[in-house]
């Protein structure tokens, strides 16, 4: 799974496991180019730790697939503390089709996030405002 997330842009492997718990975290394009770069300021690396602890929740909600959350001071964001998302592969029938199924669910949430956010950012005001469901 790392080094799939490795060969993603749409997401940062946080940690090199050590063991089978993967942390990594979604980027939104908007900061793909400062994350990569090191270059994240703390406002932005807000912006994305809350994307990602709004994608962790939704996910759960929706129950196709689930990963959990956990925050660690990383280097890579100046020492900040950073939002994981924190997958354990426990079932060691677990395929690469399920893997990709899973970080999939990720990205198509994550894309609703973002186009969300876009619209709030245009003063549209998300579903969520309006006191709709996101999904």
């Amino acid at each position: 799974m790392a080094s799939k997330i490795e060969r993603m842009p749409e997401f940062a492997l946080l940690l090199r496991p050590e063991t089978n718990i993967v942390l990594y975290h979604y980027i939104p394009r908007r900061f793909r180019w400062l994350a990569h770069q090191g270059a994240l300021a703390s406002e932005e690396n807000a912006c994305i730790n809350e994307l990602n602890e709004r994608l962790q929740s939704i996910q759960c909600k929706e129950e196709r697939t689930f990963v959990s959350q956990t925050t660690i001071n990383h280097a890579g964001a100046g020492g900040r503390l950073v939002l994981a998302l924190r997958a354990v592969i426990l079932n060691p029938l677990t395929t690469e089709a399920d893997i990709e199924y899973l970080l999939q669910n990720q990205l198509e949430i994550a894309a609703r996030l973002d186009l969300e956010a876009k619209h709030g950012a245009m003063g549209v005001g998300s579903a969520t405002d309006r006191g709709q469901s996101a999904s």
